[in-house]
């Protein structure tokens, strides 16, 4: 735990920086990694593009995560509800079912 020495107490926020900093000497992907999926999530949920969520974060961070990018982009879509960032954005089909709703988002 050498990066303990690095990080100081104006540096932890409350927005995730802890929780990678207490995972951190865990093996598996590191915590940079864990935020681009979060990323690609957040992204998706917001703009309820989930095609295009995928493909923007397989050119921008690389294929190799491409799995994980899915799953966290379609977990995040459905979740999402029909909420998002732009108001005059049209979603035409529902989510959960398959059925057109022509509606405007929330």
């Amino acid at each position: 735990m050498a990066q303990a020495e690095f990080i100081s107490a104006e540096h932890v926020q409350s927005n995730g920086v802890p929780t990678a900093y207490a995972v951190s000497g865990v093996p598996g992907p590191s915590p940079s990694f864990g935020g681009v999926v979060g990323l690609a999530a957040v992204f998706c949920g917001v703009t309820n593009w989930l095609l295009s969520t995928i493909l923007l974060a397989a050119e921008l961070f690389g294929g190799e995560g491409l799995p994980l990018f899915a799953l966290a982009a379609a977990v995040s879509y459905r979740l999402s509800g029909y909420t998002g960032l732009y108001s005059e954005q049209e979603i035409v089909y529902a989510k959960h079912i398959p059925r057109e709703i022509d509606k405007k988002a929330e």
